[in-house]
């Protein structure tokens, strides 16, 4: 009697675990039965069809804001510093047609991607008559992947773009130093030489933000003599969860930094 009751109770037991895995198994059917790949930004943009650029993370929606301006695109603040246009057109470019492999549509997981409300680095995209044209949210990068996860705002839909989206925003991607002018200097020889101001970006490749920046430079007169290197300590930090090495925001410290040794 006894075995025959054993026998009754691991024969329940195997019945809801195969009801456990058939719905384990429809419930992940429902779940990634939709198209592997989806089209997260339709249509492709310039920088002449766009008038306004909003950046933010966390709750800082418009930590950077980058704006159309008769004379070319600026940075919105007391000092309406200038944009680079190049650095905005390889953005919009990036965002064009922007496509992507479906991962997970599960709230709760959002954070592991990068993508919950604190963590997304927030892009908002409007046109020249001020109406909105496309946003995106994106988060951190796949584990020894390229790329960056990615979602609609408001959609708990996670997608993995191949486009390294946060690259053109100075987070991870490569220093980028542009070509300097060649002069051919009597002791120096071949060289190449930068004139007035020079911008470039610094991108973070790993950790977070406080942290000090140093930058070591030398200036040289054209009648060959040369100053003595200096070094200039740039504070990098967090203000209300916003990284302040976005690369256009990191330009105009840079530059307002400049300002102040050129003053004294």
């Amino acid at each position: 009697m006894t075995s025959k009751r054993n026998l009754a109770i691991l024969a329940a037991v195997l019945v809801v675990l195969v009801g456990i895995s058939v719905a384990q198994k429809l419930g992940h059917r429902r779940t990634t039965s939709r198209a592997a790949t989806a089209v997260l930004v339709e249509g492709a943009y310039t920088a002449d069809a766009v008038g306004r650029i909003e950046l933010g993370r966390g709750a800082e929606q418009r930590a950077v804001v980058l704006a159309a301006a008769p004379d070319g695109w600026r940075v919105e603040t007391s000092w309406n510093a200038r944009a680079s246009r190049e650095r905005i057109d390889a953005l919009l470019s990036t965002l064009s047609d922007l496509t992507g492999e479906y991962r997970s549509g599960s709230r709760e997981v959002l954070a592991d991607y990068g993508l919950d409300d604190a963590g997304a680095v927030t892009i908002r995209v409007f046109g020249r008559d001020g109406q909105p044209l496309f946003g995106l949210d994106v988060g951190g990068r796949p584990g020894g992947g390229a790329g960056n996860f990615v979602r609609r705002p408001g959609d708990d839909e996670v997608y993995l773009a191949a486009a390294g989206v946060l690259a053109q925003l100075g987070i991870y991607g490569e220093p980028s130093l542009p070509a300097g002018k060649p002069k051919k200097d009597d002791a120096f020889g071949e060289v190449e030489i930068d004139r007035g101001e020079l911008a470039f970006s610094v991108p973070i490749t790993a950790g977070q933000p406080p942290f000090t920046l140093q930058l070591t430079s030398q200036g040289c007169a054209d009648i060959g003599i040369c100053y003595p290197p200096q070094t200039h300590t740039l504070p990098i930090a967090l203000t209300s969860g916003i990284l302040y090495l976005f690369f256009w925001r990191w330009m105009l410290r840079v530059q307002e930094h400049y300002a102040d040794l050129r003053a004294t």
